[in-house]
């Protein structure tokens, strides 16, 4: 068992987390057994924080985009079970992926898979949760930074131009 996390340990913390992501805002709370922990949520306005150009411009279901390099990704695993888990992978440079649906309204937060996305599983997904009886399937997470940096839009009828990875 850990000892609880003293309200400087925490702030020392949040401090941390708060500098390295801009759209999250983590702040000490008592946990109610005599320490602290971190409450995360996404800052009302993240919209001031961002730099990119889609913000008047949710992505829709169906966009494509490139990834020309290897990238750390956050992959999401989804189960026939009341949780979802997530992990860091690599996804390969040259790997073309899809927003899984429309972007919510809002939220810097979008869902993709990739095209070849049975060939990728085994790269993207540990073999211990794709064994698991109720495993049943993944996605990746991207913001609208990934735009530009991780992420080459594809769709020429959206007025971008042809990236080729």
């Amino acid at each position: 068992m850990t000892s609880p996390r003293s309200c400087e340990e925490v702030v020392d913390e949040c401090e941390r987390l708060n500098a390295a992501e801009p759209f999250i805002e983590h702040t000490p709370s008592e946990d109610g057994k005599g320490g602290w922990i971190i409450a995360s949520s996404l800052r009302p306005d993240w919209q001031r924080f961002s730099k990119s150009d889609r913000l008047d411009r949710p992505v829709c279901r169906g966009e494509r985009f490139a990834v020309r390099d290897d990238v750390e990704v956050k992959v999401a695993t989804h189960w026939n079970a009341p949780f979802t888990g997530g992990h860091a992978a690599t996804l390969p440079g040259g790997t073309i992926v899809v927003a899984a649906d429309d972007q919510v309204p809002g939220f810097p937060g979008f869902a993709c898979v990739p095209e070849d996305y049975e060939g990728l599983e085994a790269v993207l997904v540990p073999e211990a949760d794709r064994e698991v009886e109720t495993y049943s399937g993944y996605s990746l997470s991207f913001t609208l930074e990934d735009i530009g940096s991780k992420l080459f839009p594809l769709d020429a009828d959206e007025g971008y131009e042809e990236a080729a990875p």
